[in-house]
């Protein structure tokens, strides 16, 4: 083998591990968007449940302690 196909295996090789790396971080990105999709639709869900405050029962910032009763 002389010293161009040694560097063209090289770059093969090279070519070829970047392709593998750039395939599993494209994976991990579309696991980590759809795991971000199902976070964010189950906080929704957890949202909706939690009652509203009324307007008329406490102001944070006149009152940031809200009193019982």
């Amino acid at each position: 083998m002389d010293e161009l196909e040694i560097k063209i295996a090289f770059l093969e090789r090279l070519v070829g591990d970047l392709s593998t790396a750039l395939q599993q971080e494209a994976r991990a990105h579309a696991s980590l968007a759809e795991r971000t999709d199902t976070l964010e639709r189950a906080l929704q869900v957890l949202a909706a449940r939690v009652p509203r405050p009324r307007d008329d029962l406490a102001n944070a910032e006149e009152d940031p302690v809200p009193s019982s009763g």
